[in-house]
């Protein structure tokens, strides 16, 4: 062999070993973590309607989380009004309306919402409206 390829051969050899030496006596520490959090959704609604519970069940959950009928995921943007009156559940709707739902607000908060929904939503408060309204004889 050459004695210049020798040469460079063991400056090379003598640098990585210097490196070596140095990162073990000196060890830079880079830590590198991703902190993520898994979205769970608590809200009785949701479980409710995903499962397909009946009115009853809702009826129930409404006086017992009145605080949730209004609740809108903040990740998802979810809710249960706007989603009771896209899976035509009427009686769910109702529920909700006469627990406290506020209709204008999730008209207001949902533009994705079509005309007949928001129809659909305002006939069926003026409906509870209206039955409330009426003197029991």
């Amino acid at each position: 062999m050459n004695m210049r390829i020798i040469f460079i051969l063991m400056t090379v050899a003598i640098i990585e070993t210097t490196m070596i030496i140095a990162l073990i006596l000196y060890p830079r520490h880079i830590i590198v973590s991703v902190n993520t959090k898994a979205q769970t959704m608590t809200d009785p609604f949701y479980w409710a309607l995903k499962y397909e519970a009946p009115d009853s069940e809702f009826e129930k959950l409404a006086k017992q989380y009145p605080g949730w009928i209004s609740y809108r995921a903040p990740a998802t943007g979810w809710s249960i009004l706007p989603e009771s009156i896209a899976l035509r559940r009427t009686n769910v709707v109702r529920i909700l309306i006469a627990n406290g739902a506020n209709v204008e607000e999730t008209v207001k908060a949902n533009p994705q919402l079509d005309r007949g929904e928001v129809d659909l939503l305002h006939k069926i408060q003026k409906e509870i409206t209206n039955e409330s309204a009426q003197p029991i004889h």
